[in-house]
């Protein structure tokens, strides 16, 4: 019975279970990398009712797939995330993997208790890319092969490979091999990796295919130069070859020259052959000529006899002398005379010489390739004929100051030489007479001598001096003067040695000449200072001598104000500005104010600013120097309105008899001054500063009001009040109260009542 129980219950379970499900994940693409969707496939091997397909990365739950619902919740019929195949069980999810994630991953899916297998993805790889062997330069030799260079790269998934070369040159796969290299092979190759990463690049690597010349290139390519001597070749001898070719030019003399280019800056006949260029490398060598004829000009002129100089007296004749040369093809021969003259021989003759047959003449020889000059130099000695004088005055008449300057020429030769004998019968070894400033013993006659070892001649000229003043003689001779304005200029007597005689002048300061030798001046005045010049003249020139003289004076009655009132009239509080006491004085003048309280200040400036009542009075500037002073005043009147009320008498309070008199004075202090006004009982009034009551009666027992005000402000007053009580027995006594004014009026401070009580 237990048996068939336990049988039952196994069936019953596997009805309820069914067998083991089979589950098969596959990953594709098979790598991972950033932002590329990899699809994880779950594959079951029979259909399942409603299955919950569940996705893991690295053990990590990634998503669900729950009746064909991402997640249980979006359909995958309705996003990219997840797709259903019914048909053949297959659950795919799709996930992308961010950069922070790119990296090897194992994936696994489940269906309720069964499990995939585990796959693991790697990460997509490119490394850099690398060349084998990897030397940077590869020599080959040109016809043979260059196998076994190897590009690696470590990538997943695989890479592919490719080479390339100069002039297009492709080749895939990761190994280059260049068979039967040619020179059109040579260059910069290198190696290509991709795959999904992208593509990276290998260093480059330089091939160069070795050969030797083929041939040698001259520039120019000329073979055959017919050159005149002097000139220059230069031809450069080039080649084709790797490695690069060393070159040798071989002269005619077989020397050798280890340069590519023959240069010759100028050609001589020695140079005459043949210039061979080799060029050269370790696979072989090539050759290639020129050949170079030289053509010359002469070399030289050669005389005979050989002297270049020669001196000969006028009339003697200049002997045969023949020029030659040697050069090809053969010179011809020209003398050119002095004056340009040519003369077609070789032989140079001249008879009876004169003097235009001196300077150099020329032989020339030459070809058609050049010619080469001789010179000779013939000098004709000759004494001279006659002087020449520049100007060519022979009486001069000079004023004293001036200069003379004469210039003393002659054709003759050789040279000659100069001398002027001067009146005092000295000589000077001069050929121009040349005095800067005559002076009158400079008078007499001036010789001048050329002369060379064949003779001489004479000339001369005769010097006349006149001068002017020689100086200004001042008697007294004082150059200044100071004088008071009133004084005397006394007489200045001005003179002068001059010839001929000389006349005066005095120009005084405005300008005015005065034409006398002597100078006085009475009764200076200001206008009188200034520079007086004496001048002295003839016909010859003048001389100038100054004086200088300085009026000194008091201010006198040049005092003036800036601003210029003198008169004031200010509110207290107002601020006067600044005046400043000037005054036309010479030596200048010092300034001080004086104050109404006698205070003194030494200042051209009065500066008070804002005014108080104790500002108001009269300022007194006074100017003065060395020579006099002078006074000027303003007057400051600083006005201000009534503040207090004084009572006189002061012996308060007033007690009288009756039948008798009260008289009572009320004053201000006030700036214009106040007017009064009393008021008092029974609307008793009086316009006076003084209150009297005359055989008072006790019906005038009262308060009596003194009011004070003035054109300031006429709402604007003191006031105060007494009391008088009339009796004959009295007791006072002394109260202090405020009287009340109306609103309308203004009440400048408290003031005191005067209460007087009177007890009968």
């Amino acid at each position: 019975m237990t048996c068939v129980t336990c049988l039952l219950s196994t069936l019953i379970a596997f009805l309820l279970i069914g067998h083991v499900i089979s589950i098969t994940l596959s990953v594709s693409p098979d790598y991972i990398l950033s932002g590329n969707a990899l699809a994880l496939n779950c594959s079951l091997e029979r259909n399942a009712t409603e299955p919950s397909v569940t996705f893991y990365k690295d053990a990590t739950l990634i998503g669900y797939i729950q009746n064909c619902r991402q997640n249980g919740f979006t359909s995958c019929s309705s996003t990219t995330k997840c797709q259903c195949d019914l048909i053949s069980n297959t659950y795919t999810w799709n996930y992308t993997p961010s950069n922070e994630n790119e990296n090897d991953a194992t994936f696994n899916c489940t269906i309720s208790t069964a499990e995939s297998n585990r796959i693991t993805v790697k990460k997509a790889e490119l490394s850099d890319v690398t060349i084998s062997p990897a030397a940077p330069v590869i020599n080959a030799t040109e016809n043979t092969t260059v196998e076994n260079i190897r590009c690696t790269a470590l990538c997943w998934p695989e890479c592919s490979f490719i080479w390339t070369g100069p002039s297009g040159f492709i080749s895939y796969g990761d190994i280059l091999r260049l068979s039967n290299i040619q020179r059109s092979n040579s260059g910069l190759y290198r190696c290509q990796a991709t795959n999904v990463v992208g593509t990276n690049y290998s260093n480059f690597i330089d091939i160069k295919v070795q050969h030797s010349p083929d041939k040698i290139s001259l520039f120019p390519s000329i073979t055959n130069y017919t050159m005149i001597e002097g000139r220059s070749i230069n031809v450069t001898c080039s080649a084709v070859c790797e490695p690069a070719c060393d070159f040798e030019w071989t002269y005619p003399s077989y020397t050798k020259h280890n340069i590519n280019i023959l240069q010759i800056e100028s050609l001589q006949g020695t140079d005459n052959g043949t210039y061979t260029c080799r060029a050269y490398n370790i696979l072989g060598y090539k050759e290639s000529a020129i050949m170079v004829t030289i053509n010359f000009a002469p070399k030289a002129i050669f005389l005979s006899p050989s002297n270049s100089n020669y001196t000969k007296k006028e009339g003697d004749t200049l002997g045969s002398i023949v020029c030659s040369a040697d050069c090809n093809p053969a010179c011809s021969f020209t003398w050119t005379y002095p004056d340009g003259t040519k003369q077609y021989n070789e032989s140079l003759i001249r008879y009876s010489l004169e003097k235009n047959h001196d300077g150099i003449y020329t032989c020339k020889g030459f070809n058609d390739v050049g010619y080469q000059e001789k010179k000779i130099t013939v000098s004709i000695n000759y004494s001279p004929d006659k002087i020449s004088l520049f100007p060519s005055i022979t009486n001069y008449t000079k004023s004293e100051g001036d200069s003379i300057s004469v210039e003393c020429s002659a054709v003759c030769e050789p040279s000659c030489d100069f001398e002027w004998t001067f009146p005092n019968y000295t000589k000077h070894n001069i050929k121009i007479l040349q005095i800067e400033s005559l002076q009158g013993t400079d008078n007499g006659t001036y010789t001048c001598r050329a002369y060379n070892k064949i003779g001489y001649k004479e000339s001369a000229i005769m010097v006349t001096i006149n001068y002017g003043p020689k100086a200004i003689v001042l008697s007294p001779s004082d150059f200044n003067y100071t004088k008071k304005e009133g004084d005397t200029l006394g007489n200045i007597v001005c003179s002068s040695e001059c010839n001929p005689a000389c006349s005066f002048t005095w120009a005084y300061p405005d300008g005015t000449k005065h034409y006398n030798a002597s100078l006085h001046r009475y009764q200076l005045q200001k206008n009188h200072e200034g520079i007086y010049t004496c001048k002295a003249f003839n016909i010859v020139g003048f001389k100038e001598e100054s004086i200088t003289v300085t009026i000194n004076y008091d201010p006198g009655n040049s005092i003036f104000f800036s601003p210029s009132n003198t008169n004031y009239v200010m509110m207290e509080g107002d601020t006067l500005g600044d005046i400043t006491c000037s005054a036309n004085c010479k030596p200048s003048c010092t300034f001080e104010w004086t104050y109404p309280n006698g205070t003194k200040y030494l200042d051209s400036t009065l500066g008070i600013g804002r005014l108080n009542r104790t500002h108001a009075g009269v300022y007194k500037c006074k100017g003065y120097n060395h020579i006099g002073s002078s006074e000027k005043t303003i007057t400051v009147a600083v006005n201000y309105p009534p503040e207090s009320i004084r009572l006189s008498p002061t012996n308060t309070p007033f007690i009288v008899r009756e039948f008798t008199t009260v008289r009572v004075t009320c004053e201000a202090d006030c700036i214009p001054t106040c007017t009064y006004q009393w008021t008092g009982q029974n609307t008793w009034t009086s316009v006076n500063r003084h209150l009297t009551l005359t055989s008072i009666r006790r019906t005038a027992t009262g308060s009596y009001i003194c009011r004070a005000r003035n054109i300031i402000n006429s709402y604007r007053y003191a006031e105060t009040s007494v009391s008088i009580i009339v009796h004959s027995e009295y007791i006072v006594h002394l109260s202090c109260m405020k009287k009340s004014v109306p609103d309308s009026f203004q009440i400048i401070s408290n003031f005191h009542i005067l209460v007087i009580v009177v007890i009968w």
